[in-house]
């Protein structure tokens, strides 16, 4: 029971990315049940040539937390690892008003996919340092050459909704991963996380929070939850935990590929 008990033990955690810094109570079970075994598979492949995994689920699934703390263990193990995100390819707010998409930004099709795989294909292959953009939330717009991609990172993880979708041009950003993980999560769940955060980040009521998640998150949702059977790993996550359903359904990567 002492063992179960602290295999469950939660610790602090400050975890950052170029979205949001957090102090987190980790799960150790999580870490040493699914972010440390992913960390040392990461780092057997990434050994000879830059490893670059696709990490796709729907909004508020724990995608930017699941990617800082797999790069705080891949540090631990020595392994130095960046994350590029898709909203760093949002098009310009300028763009979308002329395009007259503005009242839907964040569908796929208002992404720059084109510079997106580009980018990713000169990360994946370059030995020299390679500049790419970040999405700033106080500007609301991509802001260029603002994350530098050392020569020395190994592991490049690429998290967003729609990395392993296969229309409006994101077939050409997943051709450009290694292998893909997908984080699933029940639509209700997600939906209520979804709105607290919209609330919250962009401070506004509650309600206009939820009007935003059901006019553009809804409808993403689907079209994320179809990507899933194109992902190598799946990652079934609960509200406050991940479940041991770990690395299924296997297409591409076998589980005895990665124990």
């Amino acid at each position: 029971a002492a063992a179960a008990a602290a295999a469950r033990a939660r610790v602090p955690c400050r975890v950052q990315s170029d979205r949001l810094a957090l102090d987190l109570q980790v799960d150790l079970a999580d870490v040493w049940l699914l972010h440390l075994p992913l960390a040392l598979w990461l780092q057997r492949r990434a050994q000879s040539s830059r490893f670059v995994l696709g990490i796709a689920g729907c909004a508020a699934a724990g995608k930017t937390t699941f990617c800082a703390i797999l790069c705080a263990v891949l540090a631990a193990l020595e392994t130095e690892c960046c994350v590029i995100g898709q909203d760093a390819y949002h098009m310009t707010n300028a763009k979308l008003t002329s395009l007259g998409l503005k009242s839907v930004k964040g569908k796929p099709h208002t992404f720059e996919t084109a510079q997106f795989s580009g980018d990713l294909r000169r990360a994946r292959i370059s030995t020299e340092p390679v500049l790419l953009p970040v999405y700033d939330r106080g500007l609301h717009d991509p802001v260029p050459d603002a994350l530098t991609i050392a020569p020395s990172v190994r592991v490049i993880l690429v998290e967003g909704l729609f990395v392993l979708h296969t229309e409006d041009g994101w077939g050409a950003v997943g051709a450009e991963l290694n292998a893909s993980l997908f984080l699933n999560m029940p639509l209700e769940t997600a939906c209520r996380l979804a709105t607290l955060r919209k609330a919250r980040t962009n401070s506004i009521p509650e309600e206009e929070a939820r009007a935003h998640v059901e006019r553009v998150d809804v409808p993403n949702f689907h079209l994320i939850a179809a990507s899933q059977p194109h992902s190598d790993i799946v990652v079934v996550r609960s509200e406050h935990q991940y479940t041991t359903q770990l690395y299924a359904p296997l297409k591409a990567v076998p589980r005895d590929r990665l124990d």
